[in-house]
């Protein structure tokens, strides 16, 4: 059974995400990192942030269920509040979609799910001001989880 490694996952929804917003937004050149925003060189960006991982007793004979929460964070270098907002609006709602339609399940075997996480808002606007940007963004809180057998 393989590692849950996050690493590699993280690889892998970052590859999965660029081929997926570069034939969904050809005009716009969205980078996609995974790491957090204040290391990010050109805008629009998708940044991928950890969040947390925790392991779980599943069931007998030392099945565990990991699992893994990330941050999907799309950032905009734009000013203009109302227009910062639409651009985050069709690239989030196409990202969103993708995801909740499974574009990213189990292509490559390192998760046994992906998904958007259920809160109340699909995802969250803000600002981030730091010395050298003033970034608008929206963040997509998502899970990957996997079921793997320990050996105690």
């Amino acid at each position: 059974m393989a590692n849950f490694d996050i690493n590699l996952i993280k690889d892998e929804i970052k590859n999965e995400l660029q081929a997926f917003v570069d034939t969904t937004f050809p005009t716009h050149y969205i980078t996609i990192y995974r790491h957090p925003y204040f290391n990010t060189a050109s805008f629009p960006a998708i940044n991928i942030e950890t969040v947390d991982m925790y392991q779980r007793k599943a069931g007998l004979g030392g099945v565990k269920e990991k699992q893994l929460r990330l941050r999907i964070w799309i950032f905009v270098k734009i000013y203009d509040p109302d227009e910062a907002e639409a651009l985050l609006n069709d690239i989030g709602m196409e990202v969103l979609e993708f995801i909740e339609s499974g574009g990213m399940r189990k292509r490559t075997g390192l998760w046994d799910e992906l998904d958007v996480e259920p809160t109340e808002e699909r995802f969250e606007f803000g600002a981030v001001e730091d010395p050298e940007n003033f970034l608008q963004g929206l963040n997509i809180p998502v899970y990957v989880k996997r079921r793997v057998v320990i050996d105690d």
